[in-house]
């Protein structure tokens, strides 16, 4: 039998390794979201090259017609070039976003990169990344543009008159009532809800859609000082091919611009 101070040295050693392994765990734990994160930087810098090979298919595409045929389709090649200019400026405000994306996470080295490096030792980005990137892209349609005004009345209206109807000013101190919006997205609602004076706090699971959000509420403060082309490589569910290349111009608010008493985070 083993006497009472042996068994409590080996308590304390197992307890020792315990708290070792959770360490550990706790480092690889990190380095996996420190990859995630490097991993969506890489998608947002990737994109200029994924767009211009989609853009390059279309072209291809065109090309291998009959002369007969690419003679009804006498604009597409001119059409074609002003969709490598939308993608150029597509890209340019991606870097942007990039850009201010160095310690988003505060407290964190998950978000401690270089992004000159970053844009220098790009590798190629799966078809899923991309499509959360052009995810991202359209978002800011519904979010923050004046174009998504009537969207956002739909989605988000419904919600905002709930609250004011259950928690009017006249009945109580709107910064006292707590509100959290899941799936807060780029934070619009988050915002317009804290705008009422609410204390408001958005949750977001996309590292995507973080990334943004922190440029959009954080680095935008210039109306309408923005233009993207959301929908330059969807070449299906067009009206016309200039659907294709509609701008949108964002943001319609200043996302900085709360009364002193809404709290927002």
């Amino acid at each position: 039998e083993k006497s009472d101070e042996e068994n409590t040295q080996n308590s304390k050693e197992q307890n020792n390794e315990q708290s070792k392994e959770k360490e550990d765990m706790s480092e690889e734990e990190l380095k996996l979201e420190k990859e995630h994160f490097e991993k969506i930087i890489n998608a947002f810098l990737y994109y200029k090259v994924y767009a211009r090979g989609e853009l390059q298919r279309l072209w291809h595409n065109y090309t291998v017609l009959p002369k007969h045929h690419q003679s009804y389709l006498k604009t597409y090649p001119a059409h074609i070039n002003c969709c490598y200019e939308a993608v150029d400026k597509n890209t340019k405000f991606l870097e942007s976003i990039v850009g201010n994306a160095v310690g988003v996470f505060e407290n964190s080295e998950i978000s401690e990169f270089d992004p000159s490096s970053a844009s220098t030792t790009l590798h190629e980005a799966s078809g899923f990344d991309m499509t959360k990137v052009y995810t991202t892209l359209k978002q800011f349609f519904r979010d923050w543009s004046k174009e998504g005004a009537e969207e956002r009345k739909m989605c988000y209206g419904p919600i905002i008159r709930e609250i004011l109807e259950q928690f009017p000013s006249s009945k109580c101190q709107p910064s006292s009532v707590k509100i959290l919006v899941p799936g807060s997205g780029l934070g619009r609602l988050a915002f317009d809800i804290a705008h009422l004076g609410y204390y408001c706090q958005g949750n977001e699971f996309s590292m995507y859609m973080l990334i943004a959000s922190n440029f959009m509420l954080n680095r935008c403060s210039e109306i309408g000082g923005h233009v993207i082309y959301p929908w330059v490589l969807q070449s299906c569910n067009n009206y016309t091919k200039q659907d294709q290349l509609s701008a949108i111009h964002f943001p319609d608010v200043n996302p900085s611009d709360l009364p002193y008493y809404g709290l927002f985070s």
